[in-house]
């Protein structure tokens, strides 16, 4: 994120696979603004036994 307001309200607000950065621009998450973006999703989402995943 480079740049401008972004408001989220969300149980997990962010899920990415390799890296992510905060570099400018405001980001509020259910109503606290934070200054660097963690992953909700330790695991990534795609593979076996996530979601998208077979259910056994």
């Amino acid at each position: 994120i480079n740049g401008g307001n972004i408001n989220i309200t969300a149980q997990f607000a962010f899920d990415f696979d390799l890296t992510a950065s905060l570099n400018g621009g405001t980001v509020i998450v259910n109503g606290t603004q934070v200054t660097s973006i963690t992953n909700s999703m330790m695991e990534g989402g795609g593979g076996p036994g996530g979601f998208g995943g077979p259910q056994h």
